[in-house]
């Protein structure tokens, strides 16, 4: 299975939601359930888009497998969403995304890179423990703090979830 990495062009965006209602099905059956759906909001995946901080995973027929949205945040870089189609997960391609959004953050300059993710599912906290994040308390950066308590007041599990970081070295 070939899948080459690119940074997003706005044709890419109606591909998005797609791909994410198909990566969502994964929560199905987890301690977490389903997701919430119709939170796929186009007018800032098209902004992230124009802001060059989109980055889409696209197969053979360069159909988009996958993507990942970040954008600046309390001075790093912040994932805002990582998702790849459930007939793509397994591959690495989560992965592949994430070390290519660590390069862009090395050469932007940013020290490091933050995300809200699911504690102890399988590919959140533990696939980001991996990588080389480390939980850190939800408080310490207010742009991170204000992620984490809307996440909480949409109705996601204040126990469930978590706030980690990466430094991002040379």
């Amino acid at each position: 299975m070939t899948v080459r990495i690119r940074l997003a062009q706005s044709s890419d965006i109606p591909h998005l939601e797609s791909i994410e209602i198909s990566a969502g099905k994964a929560f199905i059956g987890s301690s977490v359930g389903p997701l919430p759906s119709n939170t796929f909001d186009s007018a800032l995946f098209a902004k992230i888009c124009a802001d060059k901080n989109l980055w889409i995973a696209v197969n053979d027929q360069n159909l988009p497998v996958g993507f990942l949205a970040c954008y600046p945040l309390d001075g790093f870089l912040y994932v805002h969403e990582v998702s790849v189609s459930q007939e793509y997960q397994g591959h690495g391609i989560g992965r592949t995304l994430m070390h290519k959004i660590e390069d862009y953050a090395r050469e932007q300059g940013y020290p490091y890179i933050g995300l809200t993710t699911f504690r102890d599912i399988r590919w959140n906290g533990p696939f980001y423990k991996s990588l080389g994040y480390r939980e850190i308390a939800p408080d310490l950066y207010t742009g991170l703090y204000k992620k984490y308590q809307n996440e909480i007041k949409s109705g996601l599990d204040a126990a469930a979830r978590c706030v980690m970081i990466k430094v991002v070295e040379d």
